[in-house]
């Protein structure tokens, strides 16, 4: 049975988490601002939260430990699509039906109906990014996805990050880790931080925090404790090097 996350295909030596504890010091953290929404990680979930939330109105800073942003964008860049206008304009006929008929063939494990719902989305979703300036190609025979071709290719822009982000305004900040959460009475109001280049430390406080740092299943034995039933499966690593579980501790 095989599991596919979006993490890393190798362990560079260093970065296994550091423990750290929600700062609650019942008294008030002085933040750098405050904004309504705060995002960790700038792959494909954490872009796609921060537009989503930047378009509803919502303030956004996001926090990206490297030096540049969007590096699981450039590195992914393969969506699976059932029923998609692409597979159409290349005469692929598909269905979701067919798809979660076929799925433990495809994956090793009968469909949940988590990942019914994600194919049931699959399709409005591919359409949702290509809205927002990527490009959609596809479907691509050469990758097995069951009986039909269902594996799209998100174009290969150079820097995809501006090119998503384009339309809405959100404060990115790099080279930036996020250390811990900011708790107080119970709620977690903000994020500490620290900068990588200069060594400056801060908080930023937000009304919601979104955690989409990517390579959670870095440590086996932490993600195990909450999914016992992923213990005996095997994993299939894949997209940024630099996903090594660093927001685990956070969400601890």
């Amino acid at each position: 049975m095989w599991l596919l996350l979006a993490c890393s295909e190798e362990d560079p030596a260093g970065t296994d988490p550091v423990d750290t504890a929600p700062v609650d010091t019942g008294e008030a953290v002085v933040f750098d601002t405050e904004v309504d929404v705060i995002v960790v990680g700038t792959g494909p979930a954490g872009t796609a939260a921060a537009v989503t939330a930047a378009e509803a109105g919502a303030t956004v800073v996001v926090f990206e430990r490297d030096d540049e942003p969007g590096w699981g964008m450039r590195l992914g860049g393969l969506a699976l699509g059932v029923d998609t206008r692409w597979q159409a304009d290349a005469g692929v006929s598909d269905s979701v039906e067919g798809a979660v008929a076929e799925w433990a063939d495809i994956t090793g494990a009968v469909a949940s109906q988590g990942v019914i719902d994600f194919l049931t989305h699959s399709a409005e979703n591919l359409e949702w990014i290509e809205a927002r300036g990527p490009t959609i190609e596809g479907p691509l025979a050469e990758i097995d996805a069951g009986s039909v071709p269902r594996i799209h290719s998100l174009g290969h822009e150079d820097d995809p990050y501006p090119t998503f982000t384009a339309h809405v305004t959100l404060d990115t900040r790099v080279s930036v880790e996020v250390t811990a959460p900011v708790v107080v009475d119970g709620e977690v109001v903000g994020v500490h931080w620290r900068d990588l280049v200069t060594g400056d430390e801060g908080a930023t406080g937000a009304r919601a925090v979104v955690i989409a740092t990517g390579g959670f299943v870095r440590n086996r034995d932490r993600v195990n404790e909450v999914r016992p039933d992923l213990a005996d499966r095997d994993v299939v690593y894949e997209a940024n090097l630099g996903s090594d579980g660093g927001g685990l501790p956070f969400l601890d």
